[in-house]
């Protein structure tokens, strides 16, 4: 007997059984927190608040999607891995105590997990300065970081700031480590979006005649506009992204098989560092390869991306991952990142689809009950995390 099965059926109004309304009053007086989100799940106001915040979707539109999923049989929403923390079957929305429920399609019981928590990553990065100097930002929540000749660098709400102007040509570069992830408003008033494992290297005033800076990782980019001075980005020292004013993602992590530049506004240019360069418009993805011979023969591969999959590319810039068209070993080098942890699959990797979205604050604990319960086992040795496949 499931739980998570009981509650969707009471919520949905359907049939429960004594045996199960028994079981669903035992489970809801075992524990305050379980019967707080028990309450919550009842809470038509407050889930719609709840959707409006993670998964970054309009409230209405949000309910009135859940709702017409609510009207799904339980057999079908099963198939659904994961939808967590805004369920399609309202499979709990929050983890509470460390509760966490998924949709499960193989009724695998999940089994108590007791090892060191490890938290979800954070905003924080290091700032290294012209002369070489490092500073943490992890921990330092506003005022003036540093002054380089007229030029503030601030932190201000938890975003790195530069103000001011000078003459002289020096460069910062911003890294976010794995589990950090950083928000920057560079001097000509762009902003950028570091996740975790990535950098970008800037001057503290750029010259009148362009906007040059270097990335590694992903960096998401609000490029303000400039007529007479492109903003170019050059990304591992190998492809380069040339623009004027627009919103755009660069996805070049080196563990990654392709770079992949995603417009969402405005117009861009991309190419192989002294190669031919091809101009992408406004829901499209240019795919680099990173193997030698793509970048031998200039090789760039352009694709449309429907809404869905764009948002998929900028979740992790609106505080959230999402699984859709991913597969498992993608997904757990985005977790790689995050967790600051090394994947390490014992027997082969599990052939398990994850869907759905998940907020990047859940732990990594909660995280390893929800694949327990997918028949995906997991232990944590240090910061490495072993995945075994079901016996």
């Amino acid at each position: 007997m499931q739980i998570d099965d009981i509650i969707i059926k009471y919520i949905n109004g359907g049939h429960v059984t004594e045996q199960e309304a028994a079981y669903l009053q035992q489970w809801r007086v075992s524990s305050e927190a379980h019967e707080r989100l028990f309450q919550e799940l009842n809470n038509e106001d407050l889930l719609k608040k709840e959707l409006q915040i993670l998964m970054q979707f309009d409230s209405n539109k949000a309910w009135n999607e859940l709702r017409e999923k609510r009207t799904t049989p339980v057999a079908r929403l099963r198939t659904n891995v994961i939808k967590w923390m805004a369920a399609a079957s309202l499979l709990l929305l929050a983890a509470v105590g460390g509760y966490v429920l998924f949709s499960n399609r193989n009724g695998v019981t999940p089994k108590t997990i007791t090892h060191s928590e490890i938290k979800a990553g954070t905003e924080g990065a290091i700032l290294t300065l012209a002369d070489g100097s490092k500073i943490s930002l992890d921990t330092i929540k506003s005022g003036v970081i540093a002054l380089q000749g007229g030029v503030t660098a601030k932190l201000v709400n938890g975003a790195l700031v530069y103000e001011g102007a000078t003459d002289q040509v020096v460069y910062n570069t911003i890294t976010t480590p794995k589990g950090r992830q950083m928000k920057v408003r560079l001097p000509d008033g762009s902003m950028v979006w570091l996740n975790a494992a990535s950098s970008i290297h800037f001057p503290t005033a750029f010259p009148s005649s362009a906007r040059k800076v270097a990335m590694t990782g992903e960096v998401y980019f609000e490029v303000a506009k400039e007529q007479n001075a492109p903003f170019i980005v050059s990304v591992n020292d190998m492809t380069e992204v040339e623009v004027l004013g627009t919103y755009f993602n660069v996805n070049a992590y080196p563990d990654e098989q392709y770079t992949k530049t995603t417009l969402l506004e405005g117009s861009v240019k991309v190419g192989w560092q002294g190669g031919r360069f091809l101009k992408i418009r406004p829901g499209q993805q240019a795919q680099m390869n990173h193997d030698n011979i793509a970048r031998a023969q200039n090789n760039i591969e352009i694709r449309s991306l429907d809404q869905e999959e764009i948002e998929n590319v900028v979740a992790w810039k609106n505080g959230y991952f999402d699984f859709d068209n991913s597969s498992f070993v993608e997904i757990m080098r985005q977790l790689e990142r995050w967790y600051d942890i090394q994947v390490i699959y014992e027997n082969g990797i599990p052939k398990v689809e994850l869907t759905g979205n998940m907020t990047r604050d859940v732990t990594l604990n909660d995280l390893m009950e929800g694949l327990e319960k997918l028949g995906v086992h997991s232990r944590l040795e240090g910061r490495k995390l072993i995945i075994s496949k079901q016996p």
